[in-house]
């Protein structure tokens, strides 16, 4: 046990599996990769730090941001360069676990200070009116200390709990050290690591996912409801850059963490994890410093102050002014013989104008000719017309007063047919009430003849001069006789004996 002790304070790392083609090629790209990272991002934190025009929340939060990049990438790249080029991997185990720890607290910082720069954001875009009494220097110092301080005890507590596992082995399962490879060297139950781990992960991931995803939403909400086109591409231009970095840095470290699950595929997690410390350190001042009108504009000027650059800026502002020069001189050339054409071309149209005027002074006196033709034709044809015109009138009137003579005298001969035809159809009604006056005495001397022949001839004898009595009888003398005849009492009844 005391040999497996002593033999392992030395650990073996992982070799990279690169080709001796390749290793020189590698070497010098992130050799590259890392010189432009420490100048980007210590050239970010020397501008903000030096300009006091940018000691504002946004960029001291990007400092940390700037500073957490540096410290990622210098526990790992440099170590890494070395052992490409001495082909040595072995590492201490002290210094095993300081690469643990200052990669292990990268990652746990980058994101809680991504999460106090998505709520300086909120309070930026949601609150401007309040911004600067919420977001003062102490809370920018507060944050930052608590970002950090919260990143130092989570990975203080998950390396204190790999550190205290005994070693059992000396070769590390990957090309750098960090946690999961560290407390894979015991043989000892790592239940307790695993479930600290796990516990780190889902704390840190869902915190910041969380807060990210509340402060963006309400951000949303608040542009959507709003409706101010200022506000809107303040928004889009602030929270999309800080959204693209921590989408990047959120799926390097997730595809890096699930690889741990896969020991077969080994390149591809080396790969992640180094694009998880480059990428992102890559991006943030490129992003930043493109997005924020400020800090392009001073790094422009930096710049821009080289001496070199100065001198060629000098030869190209003489080139720039020889080439307004000549520029000018032709233009005054061109305006020279603009001039003259304008010249020439006015008097054109003066004397094209006098000669129009000529010619419409020429028309109106024929217009005015023609139109007082024009009147008296048309005063000849009034007059005509008003002749033509009352006697037309004076031939209506005529025409009305013979009509209504013809009508009255229609009227008169109507009137006298209507009389004549009523006067015939009274006389015709006259003679049939006459006439039917007749046919009724007629039928009432038959009925009567009839009647009193028959109740005679059996009261009274049917002698000639009783025949004759009745023929000869006057209708006065009868009457009472009719009367009694109809009412069925003739020669019978006293009344009609007496009363004839």
């Amino acid at each position: 046990m005391e040999n497996i002790s002593s033999v392992s304070d030395i650990l073996v790392l992982e070799e990279l599996v690169l080709s001796e083609s390749s290793t020189y090629p590698v070497f010098f790209t992130l050799l590259f990769v890392y010189i432009a990272l420490l100048i980007s991002n210590i050239g970010v934190v020397v501008i903000i730090i030096t300009e006091r025009s940018l000691h504002q929340p946004m960029y001291l939060l990007f400092c940390n941001l700037s500073v957490n990049d540096i410290l990622g990438n210098t526990i790992l790249l440099p170590h890494l360069l070395s052992d490409m080029v001495s082909k040595n991997r072995f590492i201490s185990y002290n210094a095993c676990v300081t690469q643990v720890f200052c990669a292990h607290t990268f990652g746990s910082a980058s994101h809680t200070i991504l999460i106090i720069m998505a709520i300086d954001r909120y309070v930026a875009i949601c609150n401007p009116l309040r911004y600067s009494a919420i977001m003062t220097a102490k809370a920018v110092v507060i944050l930052s200390v608590a970002a950090w301080a919260v990143s130092v005890v989570l990975v203080g507590v998950l390396v204190s709990l790999s550190v205290r596992l005994s070693r059992c082995t000396s070769l590390l399962q990957n090309f750098y050290c960090d946690n999961a490879s560290l407390f894979k060297l015991s043989c000892e139950d790592v239940s307790i690591n695993n479930i600290y781990g796990l516990f780190y992960t889902v704390v840190l991931c869902s915190s910041s996912m969380g807060c990210v995803a509340v402060t963006y939403i309400r951000i949303a909400i608040i542009c959507k409801t709003k409706k101010n086109a200022e506000l809107n591409s303040k928004a889009i231009q602030t929270c999309a850059s800080h959204l693209v970095l921590y989408l990047i840095m959120l799926l390097t470290g997730f595809i890096g963490i699930i690889m741990h699950r896969f020991p077969g595929q080994r390149f591809l997690r080396k790969l992640v994890a180094v694009l998880f410390h480059v990428v992102p350190a890559h991006l943030n001042p490129i992003i930043y410093g493109l997005q924020t009108k400020h800090l392009r504009l001073r790094i422009l000027q930096i710049f821009l102050s080289h001496p070199h650059i100065q001198r060629k800026q000098r030869l190209l502002w003489d080139q720039r002014q020889q080439r307004l020069l000549w520029d000018l001189r032709q233009h005054r050339l061109l305006w020279d013989q603009r001039q003259r054409r304008l010249l020439w071309d006015q008097r054109r149209l003066l004397w094209d104008l006098r000669q129009r005027r000529l010619l419409w002074d020429q028309r109106r006196l024929l217009w005015d000719q023609r139109q007082q033709r024009l009147l008296w034709d048309q005063r000849k044809r009034r007059l005509l017309w008003n002749q033509r015109q009352r006697r037309l009138l004076w031939d209506q009137r005529r025409l009305l007063w013979d009509l209504r003579q013809r009508r009255l005298l229609w009227d008169l001969r109507q009137r006298r047919l209507l009389w004549d035809q009523r006067r015939l159809l009274w006389d015709q009604r006259q003679q049939r009430l006459l006439w039917d006056q007749r046919k009724r005495r007629l039928l009432w001397d038959q009925r009567l003849l009839k009647l009193v022949k028959t109740d005679e001839a059996r009261t009274m004898s049917t002698t000639p001069d009783a025949v004759y009595w009745l023929s000869g009888t006057s209708w006065r003398w009868v009457e009472p006789h009719i009367t009694c005849a109809i009412e069925g009492v003739f020669l019978r009844d006293r009344r009609c004996t007496d009363r004839a």
